[in-house]
């Protein structure tokens, strides 16, 4: 009750804040304090700050006010990105920001699909990771992420009971891919292998799975030429088309 007087002092509402938050910031004479002082939520302590970030029923320009630049206290935006009531403009924004406000806002189970879509892009494998266990995630963030250059984004993904049996089967085969692609780069690493070995390698198709080969066949055709004579690389390489 005392909260809401409009004669109580600025210094009781601040020792009230913490505890009564909405009606603090519903009080006039606090309302007035934010209205004429522009710094006023500048000199806020970082506890009255995140309690304001954190009510539900701050209004949108304050919470924008006090966390929409990138230069905004790190934990002001770590707030405001986990809460549900975060606008969506300050989602896409925090988005593209550090790892540990994009760790936070995928908290939030409220996101849109165009917040999710761009953290999709995250060049950070652990955000990725995170983002495959989103409840809201859009059949194109699903494909994306299972098509991710790292296996445990994949293998996270494929752990969801609401993906389909062929999206499933199709991890599963660029997993199964990328261990054979690991399996060859290990042979050409290994100088004894022979001819119609490497003959294999550079007949392969150039991709696996949606995984270049190229390389690999580049690799095996150089090992050709060092190790074998002109006529038996030219019969080595025709060999196979011969009908």
């Amino acid at each position: 009750a005392l909260a809401a007087k409009p004669a109580v002092s600025l210094a009781n509402l601040r020792a009230l804040l913490l505890r009564h938050t909405k009606t603090v910031l519903n009080n006039p004479s606090f309302q007035l304090n934010i209205a004429t002082d522009s710094l006023f939520l500048h000199r806020l302590t970082e506890a009255e700050q995140l309690a304001i970030v954190a009510c539900e029923h701050t209004d949108q320009h304050l919470l924008r006010f006090l966390t929409q630049s990138q230069d905004s206290p790190v934990k002001l935006r770590i707030k405001m990105a986990g809460c549900a009531h975060c606008p969506a403009d300050l989602q896409r924004a925090f988005a593209t920001q550090n790892s540990y406000v994009q760790a936070a806002l995928l908290k939030n189970s409220t996101l849109e699909p165009s917040v999710l879509e761009i953290l999709a892009e995250s060049k950070e494998n652990s955000i990725r990771k995170m983002l495959a266990t989103h409840p809201n995630l859009s059949l194109k963030v699903v494909e994306q992420l299972s098509m991710d250059e790292d296996v445990m984004v994949r293998r996270v993904l494929g752990q969801r009971s609401d993906i389909s049996l062929s999206l499933k089967r199709a991890i599963d085969s660029k997993d199964e891919a990328l261990q054979v692609r690991r399996q060859i780069e290990h042979k050409l690493n290994n100088d004894t292998l022979k001819g119609h070995e490497l003959l294999e390698i550079w007949d392969l198709p150039n991709t696996m799975e949606g995984l270049t080969t190229i390389d690999l066949q580049a690799r095996a055709l150089a090992k050709l030429i060092r190790t074998c004579s002109k006529d038996s690389l030219w019969g080595a390489l025709k060999g196979p088309y011969t009908a």
